[in-house]
């Protein structure tokens, strides 16, 4: 046990540095905008899509065909599940407890709470708890189909109000592509003329694709912090980041942990589900308030948060979802 949770916590210590890494630089001005946005169509576009590959062709774990549809229905629910909860919670509380006085900051809340980081921090810890273990890892690009077409579809219609043809497209995107392809070239039985030399380029790449992911994180980061306004807004700050701690780092481990046996699935499925649930939010919500008129600032509160305090959390639930 004492174990799981010092592996856990070095892990999330060395993401969080990686990720402020790119916030120095990028207050430092080493690198603007402009670059940092060329750097994540890189990770997206190529680095990401190389890791899918290399992980997903060829893996044993899609020899059982529910492999092939129960993650990605899993991550759906999942997502769609703590978007009820969220809105149902919020409007447990008058607007001066949470601060939340308008239509945009409940929407971007909602978002930003119940989209999980499901890419660039469990993909480091399953690599650290389970060494060579590419069946979790394939479990876990697979849950993420579905948790991306959650985004896309339910967090945008929560955003926005309603929901939108554009907004489909952009489920068709490279990453998302790339996993349906691999996904497919196992189901046709393809991937034994697949060999080790053909996946070799893309392992190489595949290596960069975690750490720039998170230098990357730190930048956007870093870009949309505002002190001066943060000052003035103190109070606001403090009541939605006690909130989105409570939900994201206390109520869905929790529901999440006690139902984790009863839901008819895979053990790796079962182990994904829990480093899942015992993450932080993601980042993308802030991407989804610029896109869709949310409010950036509350996106940004309720990401930060939680962040720092899920540094504790994350293998606390971790240790405790494992045993």
């Amino acid at each position: 046990m004492n174990e799981i949770f010092e592996t856990s916590l070095s892990t999330v210590i060395s993401v969080y540095l990686i990720a402020a890494t790119g916030m120095i630089c990028r207050f430092k001005n080493w690198l603007d905008q402009s670059a940092s946005t060329a750097i994540l169509k890189i990770v997206i576009n190529l680095l990401t899509p190389c890791l899918y590959i290399s992980k997903i062709i060829g893996n044993e774990v899609f020899n059982e065909t529910s492999n092939l549809y129960v993650p990605p229905l899993i991550g759906f629910l999942l997502i769609s599940f703590f978007l009820i909860v969220t809105e149902l919670y919020i409007r447990m509380f008058p607007q001066k407890w949470t601060s939340l006085d308008n239509r945009r900051k409940v929407s971007s809340f909602v978002v930003g709470v119940s989209l999980i980081n499901y890419g660039y921090v469990p993909i480091p810890l399953i690599y650290e708890l389970f060494p060579g273990n590419d069946r979790l890892l394939g479990i876990l690009f697979v849950i993420n189909l579905g948790m991306e077409l959650a985004l896309w579809s339910v967090c945008v219609l929560t955003m926005e109000g309603h929901f939108s043809k554009e907004s489909f497209y952009k489920i068709l995107n490279v990453p998302m592509l790339t996993i349906c392809f691999a996904l497919l070239l196992n189901m046709l039985g393809l991937d034994r003329f697949v060999t080790h030399q053909m996946l070799q380029p893309f392992k190489i790449l595949s290596d960069a694709a975690i750490p720039l992911s998170l230098f990357i994180v730190g930048t956007i980061i870093a870009e949309n912090i505002d002190w001066k306004s943060w000052k003035q807004s103190g109070s606001s700050f403090l009541k939605i980041s006690f909130h989105s701690c409570f939900l994201r780092l206390f109520l869905f481990p929790l529901l999440i942990i006690s139902l984790i046996n009863w839901i008819p699935c895979s053990n790796e499925l079962r182990i994904v589900m829990i480093i899942h649930a015992s993450m932080a939010s993601a980042i993308f919500p802030i991407i989804l308030a610029r896109l869709y008129h949310g409010d950036m600032q509350t996106s940004l509160f309720t990401l930060l948060g939680n962040t720092l305090p899920a540094l504790i959390t994350t293998p606390f639930w971790i240790t405790i979802g494992l045993r």
